[in-house]
């Protein structure tokens, strides 16, 4: 059977679920995306909790820079082998691991002394059933004898969800975790307007099911009054105005955003010129599924057979294809050259930005026959 290339939020999903069956000894939470990372530590924490009130926790937080610190080794070693004076389970969680166990520096070379790392292989070789051990890790490091001791452990793969059908299940999953129900194109419009950064989806799904107070569906409607006003639905309308080639609407929205101000990955306000960088990110990417589609209707392949290639939610997926009979390759081509011309200018050039992000705008609106020579 062929290996699996990639894994998703169903992967993370059954994985977690199983262990919260029956917790095991040593769990290896792994994965570069770090909000799916905390969200398995507080399940698990949660679910150990719950069935052992008085179990002992003990927290550990390795450096994430060189100049952080040096980080304590002999103190979890020393509590993964002592038990609790007041609990017969203890809980140690080993947050932010990736440098302690993997860079270099961290030798497992032998010695007069059995090195740190070694001795914290031998104990995920044979755990205490006493203790529950959770280790978080971006990426396994399998040339190491720590790591090839790990990856034969429980693992939680937390992976970046860079499908947005994945990313709108696991916005599904928030929604129902809060006892609310997320219409699929209310998740796609959330999307469209934030990103795939699971942390600010999170926030916005928690102030959503507050907006709409005892209703049950949160539908498309509510999620675009919520964010009416918002530079975030400037950022859907400017989308929603190229895609019909609406010049002066997109012109508008555009000016909106570099006035206002949006925000970044981290839900920190930008000024108008990262603003303006951002929305020229979000326009190349909507070109490049434009021209993607393109691409397969001219290789004949069927909506369905689209919609699947395109890893999107079914009604985005069915107007990204509607959107791109709009254009002709040649005009996708051409604004797309137009998005790389200004990049250039702004990155290696101090360009302005607003004015190339203009400038981008009307390359997607005007039709091939007002091309300058």
């Amino acid at each position: 059977m062929a290996q699996k290339k990639w894994l998703n939020y169903s992967d993370y999903q059954k994985a977690l679920e199983q262990v919260l069956q029956d917790v095991p000894p040593v769990v290896i939470v792994e994965g570069e995306e770090e909000y799916l990372r905390h969200l398995a530590i507080e399940s698990i924490y949660k679910k150990i909790i719950s069935e052992y009130p008085d179990v002992a926790d003990v927290q550990f937080h390795g450096p994430s820079v060189q100049a952080e610190g040096k980080f304590e080794f002999s103190d979890l070693l020393t509590e993964l082998s002592s038990a609790s004076l007041f609990s017969s389970e203890k809980l140690i969680v080993f947050r932010g691991a990736q440098r302690t166990l993997f860079v270099a520096g961290n030798s497992e070379a032998s010695s007069k002394k059995i090195p740190p790392v070694q001795s914290l292989a031998e104990y995920i070789k044979n755990p205490s059933l006493k203790n529950f051990l959770i280790i978080e890790v971006e990426k396994i490091n399998k040339q190491r004898i720590i790591g090839k001791t790990m990856a034969k452990q429980v693992i939680i793969p937390c992976p970046v969800l860079g499908r947005q059908s994945d990313v709108i299940a696991w916005m599904k999953s928030v929604a129902r975790g809060k006892n609310k129900e997320l219409a699929s194109d209310a998740a796609s419009t959330l999307h469209r307007a934030h990103g795939s950064d699971l942390g600010v989806l999170a926030s916005e799904i928690e102030k959503l099911v507050l907006y709409i107070g005892s209703e049950h569906i949160i539908n498309e409607e509510d999620a675009r009054q919520f964010l009416s006003g918002s530079v975030e639905f400037s950022i859907f309308e400017l989308t929603n105005s190229l895609e019909r080639r609406d010049l002066a609407g997109a012109l508008h929205f555009s000016r909106l955003i570099c006035e206002q101000g949006s925000r970044d990955q981290s839900g920190k306000k930008q000024d108008g010129q990262s603003s303006a960088h951002q929305a020229m990110a979000l326009i190349s990417s909507l070109l490049e599924n434009m021209i993607h589609v393109r691409a397969m209707i001219a290789e004949q392949l069927s909506p369905s057979e689209i919609v699947a290639e395109m890893g999107m939610h079914p009604k985005r997926a069915e107007n990204i294809i509607r959107t791109a009979g709009n254009f002709t390759i040649e005009e996708l081509q051409h604004a797309l050259s137009v998005m790389a011309s200004e990049m250039h200018s702004t990155h290696d050039t101090g360009a302005d930005t607003k004015l190339s992000l203009e400038r981008v705008i009307v390359a997607v609106c005007q039709k091939k026959k007002h091309y300058s020579v």
